[in-house]
This record gives structure tokens, C-alpha cells and sequence, in this order.
């Protein structure tokens, strides 16, 4: 009678591994779906940055060029009219 006890003991013992071994392997499974799907969001997210701060960066830049155009622009007036008005001086002054 142990015998047929300790049998059916080893018999559920086996079981209940497999059943386990089961509920890991899907667990496992399940958890490496979600980082898989964790890091393809990520990647996405990451390029959609990167996209947005390259348009903004060139919004910079252009801003900049402009800007610094002008001032390029506004210096030569300043030296033109500087070099008009010590001509004139020079002219009045004869």
C-alpha cells in the first residue's frame, strides 16, 4: 500500500512540476513579447525624436543665418554711410 502511495505522491509531484514548468515557460514567453514590444516603442520614439530636434535645429539655423545677414547688412550701411558722411566732410571742409 506505501508503495501504491509513494507512487501516486511521485506521479503528482511530476505533475504539478510540469504544470509549473509550463506556467514559467509562459510567463517567460510573455515577458520577452512585452521588452520586444518595449523596445520597438522605444526605437520608434527615439527616431521620432530625433526627427523633431533635427526640424527645430534647422529652424535654428536658418533663424541664425538670417539674423546674422542682417547684421552683416546693417554693419555695411553703418561703414557706407560713415565713409559718405567723412567724404562729405572732407568735400565741405575744401
Amino acid at each position: 500500500m506505501q508503495a501504491k502511495s509513494f507512487s501516486e505522491l511521485d506521479k503528482n509531484i511530476t505533475e504539478k512540476q510540469a504544470a509549473m514548468n509550463t506556467t514559467v515557460t509562459n510567463s517567460m514567453q510573455h515577458m520577452e513579447e512585452r521588452l520586444k514590444n518595449l523596445e520597438e516603442t522605444n526605437a520608434a520614439r527615439l527616431l521620432q525624436m530625433r526627427d523633431t530636434i533635427e526640424k527645430r535645429l534647422d529652424i535654428i539655423r536658418s533663424d541664425n543665418n538670417k539674423q546674422l545677414e542682417k547684421m552683416q547688412q546693417t554693419d555695411a550701411d553703418e561703414k557706407a554711410q560713415k565713409t559718405l558722411e567723412d567724404k562729405m566732410d572732407k568735400f565741405r571742409l575744401s
